[in-house]
């Protein structure tokens, strides 16, 4: 582990908290320290490598050491950084809200191929957590308006500060909102996308710290083995969708044939779109209503 009151090459610190990293089981801990170093040093990934930086300032070492040291305790390199990356903003990343993840990047991606860049219809992102739904659905469509609605107000904080760091602010409408308590009276959408909890409690005991440690439980956890939350969705759809409304909701990667099943009656046009692994990830259908 690197020592404050030493000088040293980025390289050398490189190595070093690669190294401490690799002795606590970090996944990805080279790559890891890599972003740390680039962020905190505010230089590229290549000029690590070559060496041409010298750290002396104590205050800077002591800053890469911490961030070290935090995620050798596995906290998430998004909460150390501060923020992530997610298809076309740059969103601002802590525990008010679940770290978005790839699968939800690439939902947006399908949805952004469903429509033309001139969609003006409204949308509703239902649990906007950071807003990164909300926020890139405003940047791919800039003359729509998204409802974003969320339980936690916590979260809600935190995506209007993403909204306004990303200038969509006068694009997007924030509500305070549980579909398993509130009824839903306001008007219809064209779009509903949701990232709604999937995992069951097993799985939710099975995952990394950096997910049970550091993601609000509520945010990742459903009742009835991972699928009361889309089950619900699912049913006051018709409320929430125009006739023939789209909804785009990511499930988890056993859940097909349930939702299939409890899909009849409520949705049309149903289909299942895979994700980048090639998992069975997100229901698209049509309001029946």
């Amino acid at each position: 582990m690197i020592k404050v009151s030493d000088e040293f090459s980025v390289l050398e610190i490189l190595k070093k908290s690669t190294a401490f990293l690799a002795k606590k089981n970090i996944p990805s801990a080279k790559c890891d320290v890599e972003w740390i170093l680039s962020h905190f040093l505010e230089i590229n990934k290549l000029e690590i490598y070559l060496d041409i930086h010298k750290v002396c300032d104590d205050s800077l070492l002591n800053q890469i050491r911490h961030a070290i040291k935090r995620r050798g305790k596995r906290e998430p390199l998004q909460h150390i950084l501060g923020t992530v990356d997610f298809f076309n903003v740059t969103l601002k990343c802590d525990n008010r809200a679940l770290i978005p993840r790839p699968e939800t990047e690439y939902m947006v991606e399908l949805i952004c191929s469903y429509y033309d860049r001139c969609f003006e219809g409204k949308i509703i992102d239902f649990g906007t957590g950071t807003g990164a739904i909300a926020i890139s659905l405003c940047r791919a469509f800039p003359k729509t308006t998204v409802y974003a609605y969320d339980k936690s107000e916590k979260s809600l904080s935190l995506a209007r500060e993403n909204a306004i760091k990303n200038g969509v602010l006068n694009q997007i409408k924030f509500r305070l909102f549980d579909w398993h308590k509130d009824d839903f009276t306001y008007e219809k959408a064209d779009l509903l996308v949701s990232n709604p909890p999937y995992l069951s409690k097993d799985e939710w005991c099975n995952a990394e710290p950096e997910v049970k440690e550091f993601d609000p439980y509520c945010a990742l956890v459903a009742d009835q083995g991972g699928i009361k939350d889309i089950k619900k969705i699912i049913t006051i759809t018709p409320q929430i969708l125009k006739d023939k409304g789209l909804i785009v909701c990511e499930i988890g990667s056993n859940q097909k044939a349930l939702i299939k099943e409890y899909s009849i009656g409520y949705l049309q046009d149903i289909i299942f779109k895979k994700d980048l692994c090639g998992v069975n990830r997100f229901l698209f259908g049509t309001s029946i209503f």
